[in-house]
């Protein structure tokens, strides 16, 4: 929905909800009683007409943010938001994440490892929140040995239950194999083959086990296709069909440090439900 029609909705959803409580009780219950309703009910007109103003005041003040967003233009919000993040010292997870998002597309690797230095020495625990795209930029200028450290600290740092811990160790043991460090790669892949709750994880340790890393390690091979069938099961127990997959791993494809992998998951869709056709 393009931002101009965002707006005029909004307004319009809020307008009615005002004219409601104006209206409605002279229609209910006539004039005269009406009285006495807005006597006890004039705060939720109040309340909607107080909404109403903060959210076009919101979208005054965010409107040029907005504008280069649904037009696209890389280069002028990049711009911007440097203005906004760095010069301005306002580093919060949303500005951040929209620049480094910027970068990515812009390829520009020099500006976003910039940022990532600036956030590490000014917001540390921004740099834990945003530690799936950060990481991406390592990969995405081929410094796969430090991209690989990076996930593996951030995994060690992450809480263990939160959603972005076994995409940290994935991606450790995704740069372990850009890093040809392939024995490593497979220890960890085979881990969370065998371990990891999220289902898309698992299926892609399991992917790489059984049909990438039998080429780099053939001795192995059979090692690996074993714990690769383990995990191909305990990723179809969690997702039986693939529309399930394909609902959940739409969730992470509009996520910037998916793009790097999506051929990969089309890959391992096809390889996890191979016999449904």
């Amino acid at each position: 929905m393009k931002f101009g029609t965002v707006i005029i909705v909004s307004n319009a959803i809020l307008l009615v909800f005002i004219l409601l409580v104006l209206f409605f009780p002279i229609i209910l219950l006539g004039p005269g009683s009406s009285v006495v309703f807005w006597r006890s009910a004039w705060p939720a007109g109040v309340f909607f007409l107080l909404v109403l103003v903060a959210m076009n005041l919101f979208y005054a003040l965010n409107f040029r943010l907005y504008y280069l967003l649904e037009w696209e233009d890389w280069p002028a919000l990049a711009r911007y938001l440097e203005k906004r993040v760095i010069e301005k010292g306002r580093y919060h997870s949303f500005g951040v994440r929209l620049l480094s998002n910027a970068y990515l597309v812009l390829a520009d690797n020099e500006a976003l490892a910039d940022l990532e230095n600036r956030v590490a020495s000014v917001k540390p625990v921004l740099l834990e929140r945003l530690a799936l795209i950060f990481g991406t930029g390592r990969i995405v200028r081929k410094d796969y040995s430090g991209a690989a450290r990076f996930f593996a600290d951030r995994f060690r740092l992450a809480s263990p239950g939160s959603p972005e811990s076994p995409w940290l160790s994935w991606y450790s043991g995704f740069s372990l194999l850009l890093d040809t460090r392939y024995t490593n790669a497979a220890g960890c892949f085979s881990y969370l083959a065998q371990t990891a709750k999220n289902p898309v994880v698992t299926a892609l340790a399991a992917w790489f086990l059984g049909q990438v890393l039998p080429a780099a390690l053939p001795e192995e091979s059979g090692d690996f296709a074993v714990v690769a069938e383990q995990g191909r099961k305990r990723a179809k127990d969690m997702l039986p069909r693939r529309p399930a997959w394909d609902r959940k791993t739409g969730a992470i494809r509009g996520e910037i440090y998916a793009v790097l992998i999506s051929r990969y998951l089309q890959d391992t869709a096809d390889w996890l439900y191979k016999e449904q056709g």
